[in-house]
This record gives C-alpha cells, sequence and structure tokens, in this order.
C-alpha cells in the first residue's frame, strides 16, 4: 500500500516544528504548541479496485515539558481535520479519520522514539471501509534534526 512516504511527510513536518531538546543543565520548562499540516495523501487499499485520492490535514497539540535534567517530555494529539477523498476509477467518496495519542521522553540529542497510529477510512458504499495500521520511527540527529520515517503499515477491510 503506498502510505508510507506521504505519512511520513506529515510526521516529519509536524516534528519540525518541535524544535530541539534542551540541552543537559537547562531550566525546567513547559511549551504547547497547536500546529497544522495539510497536503495530499495517496492510498491503494486491497478492500476496493480504487486508488483514493486525499486531501486535508491535521491538526497536532504538541506539548513539551523540559525536567531539571534536560529531558524532553512530548505529548502529542493529532486529529485528522477535513480530510476528504475520492476513488479511481468508481467516484466512490471517503473520508479518512485519525486521532491518537503518541508520549515519549528523551534525553536530549542524539535521541530515538517509536510509535503507532491508525488512520480509519470511511467510503459512501458497502464493504469499502478499512484500517491502516502503522508504526513510526522518530530520530532526533546529535545536530537537533528530526528525522521520522514509517517502518510498517497494513490494511485491514473492515
Amino acid at each position: 500500500m503506498k502510505v508510507r512516504l506521504a505519512l511520513s511527510i506529515f510526521f516529519v513536518a509536524a516534528l519540525g516544528s518541535l524544535g530541539s531538546p534542551a540541552p543537559a543543565g537547562a531550566d525546567p520548562m513547559v511549551d504547547t504548541s497547536i500546529v497544522f499540516v495539510s497536503g495530499d495523501l495517496i492510498l491503494t487499499p486491497p478492500c476496493t479496485a480504487d486508488t483514493l485520492y486525499f486531501s486535508g490535514g491535521v491538526v497536532l497539540v504538541i506539548h513539551s515539558n523540559v525536567d531539571p535534567w534536560g529531558h524532553v517530555h512530548y505529548s502529542v494529539h493529532d486529529e485528522s481535520q477535513a480530510f476528504h477523498g475520492i476513488g479511481i476509477p468508481s467516484g466512490t467518496t471517503y473520508t479518512l479519520s485519525s486521532t491518537s495519542n503518541l508520549e515519549f521522553a528523551v534525553p536530549g540529542p542524539p535521541a530515538e522514539f517509536t510509535g503507532t497510529d491508525d488512520l480509519r477510512v470511511i467510503g459512501t458504499g458497502p464493504d469499502n471501509n478499512f484500517l491502516v495500521h502503522f508504526t513510526i520511527h522518530g530520530t532526533i540527529t546529535a545536530g537537533g534534526q528530526w528525522v521520522a520515517a514509517i517502518t510498517s503499515s497494513f490494511a485491514e477491510c473492515r
């Protein structure tokens, strides 16, 4: 299924807004950011003969807390917004829905983390709904750059 690249782009764009983790010995601080990431997504699910073309966005609420030792604790809540699509060649309309929470802590660069998420795809016709499960692996380089990739994904027909 062609989901890896598009989801990685959304996740990397969101993580890029977080900035670098604080150095050890930094003063404790708390920050909350709200980020909207928009884009297009193409899915080729096993549940339909269509290729699905989506357009919309994801709202992310990102909360970070730096402890006295320089470790950064992140809580990321995502929710899809107005993600609508069409199946080609059938013309069936679809809605993509995702709401999830990811929590992780990093001791400062370099660091790694892994999280999972699900996308629910609902079509207007019978027998064309499905769920996409995926795992994201992220790395923060020694220079503070965020890199993320979808390491696995699969669709489950509903």
